[in-house]
């Protein structure tokens, strides 16, 4: 009897949810053929047994092919794992040039342990949300441009300001799409972009605010700002062993230490698109044999996990109708989720005014930061700016080079 019952509940389970009324009014105004294929993925999964919800959403109507513009980086591992490598000796090298200076200035202490204590998340944790912590900014849409991997860059960036700087930011994704360039420098809507090299550019150049380039969603020409208002000390890939599939702990240490981060994921049919974040787990298995039209690449901005429900929490560029406000749970073993994963260290903001001194300090070898008293790697007028606990105000921008 209760063998029999069990289909039954889940189809009722799957056909019950409840669409949203924004989306019912949107499906009311759908085309015949669009509705049609929309119907179409409804009965396909239902026949699988997937019990997402789907609706005709705003990304479903522009369509995957105008959406997902995720290009894998074209590196080697062997590179991957050197970037990596060197991203994290550049943020140890500037957290211990902060420890060092903190020796003899308390406001710089108290910045220190501001940071350090500002996370509650832990990577052993069953459930982890960073919006809980408030450091996650309102879900974007991209538009019919493919720039997903400039939406994940400056999202990973505004959650980092929110985490170690408490400031609310809204940086500009044009700006990306205008100046930031690729292995070829082909970064744009219609080709897509590397997360990478976002990143890395974010990183060497700084980036400016969404209202000094507002996005318009169209390729534009480049007017590279020299005052940026945001910036970044280093990046990385996830792994330090295999940059391009790293593991799931690895994914939730790097989430602990460094805040959301940026994830490269396949699409493959429409059915993502239409994603309403109504029901249960976003979870999809194609074949291998796949078209390649129906398999493209996509970056979203992991931020969250549930291992009761086996999911990563997401956040999309698709605007605030796909999924939940732009969120959404998609499977751990879902459309190849979790590849190619980068984190972003966002620049202390409070520490603006003594950047100089501690891009002094960090052209040390590592051993002297470590060993060296700091009047054997400062000069006294250094030492005595430094020690100032209320510095002068509006100091000039100073950019953090790379090692």
């Amino acid at each position: 009897m209760c063998k029999l019952l069990l289909p039954f509940l889940i189809l009722s389970s799957f056909i019950s949810f409840a669409q949203r009324p924004d989306l019912q009014v949107r499906e009311k105004a759908a085309p015949a053929v669009r509705l049609t294929q929309l119907q179409q993925l409804r009965t396909d999964a239902q026949s699988k047994g997937l019990r997402f919800s789907m609706s005709y959403t705003k990304a479903f109507e522009i369509g995957i092919k105008n959406l997902a513009g995720g290009l894998e980086p074209q590196i080697s591992k062997e590179q991957a794992i050197k970037i990596s490598k060197d991203g994290k000796m550049q943020l140890d090298k500037y957290r211990l040039s902060m420890q060092k200076a903190a020796g003899i200035n308390p406001a710089i202490q108290k910045i220190l342990q501001e940071i350090q204590s500002a996370s509650s998340c832990k990577a052993n944790a069953a459930t982890y949300d960073a919006r809980n912590q408030n450091y996650m900014t309102v879900a974007k849409a991209q538009g019919n441009c493919g720039s997903c991997w400039a939406f994940a860059g400056v999202s990973i960036l505004e959650a980092g300001y929110m985490r170690v700087n408490k400031m609310t930011i809204d940086a500009s994704e044009q700006e990306l799409l205008n100046c930031a360039y690729g292995y070829n420098r082909d970064m744009n809507c219609s080709q897509g972009g590397w997360i990478d090299k976002t990143v890395a550019w974010i990183v060497d150049h700084g980036i400016t605010s969404e209202t000094q380039v507002p996005y318009v969603t169209a390729d534009q020409s480049c007017n590279n700002f020299t005052d940026k208002m945001y910036g970044a000390i280093s990046w990385g890939f996830v792994s330090e062993t295999n940059p391009g599939m790293p593991t799931k702990e690895e994914i939730k240490q790097a989430i602990c230490e460094h805040g959301p981060v940026a994830s490269r994921m396949w699409v493959y049919s429409e059915a993502f698109s239409a994603y309403d974040g109504q029901g249960n787990v976003y979870s999809e298995t194609f074949p291998a044999n796949v078209n390649a039209d129906q398999k493209r690449g996509h970056f979203v901005t992991i931020c969250g996990w549930d291992d009761a429900k086996g999911a990563w929490l997401i956040k999309n560029s698709w605007g605030a109708d796909w999924g939940d406000g732009g969120y959404g749970w998609i499977s751990y073993t879902s459309n190849s989720i979790g590849t190619w994963v980068v984190w972003i260290e966002p620049k202390v903001e409070k520490m603006k005014t003594w950047d100089p001194i501690i891009i002094n300090l960090m052209n040390k070898p590592v051993g002297d930061l470590q060993t060296k008293p700091i009047d054997q790697l400062l000069k006294v007028d250094d030492i005595n700016f430094l020690k100032l606990q209320k510095p002068p105000l509006n100091p000039q921008p100073v950019r953090i080079k790379n090692f």
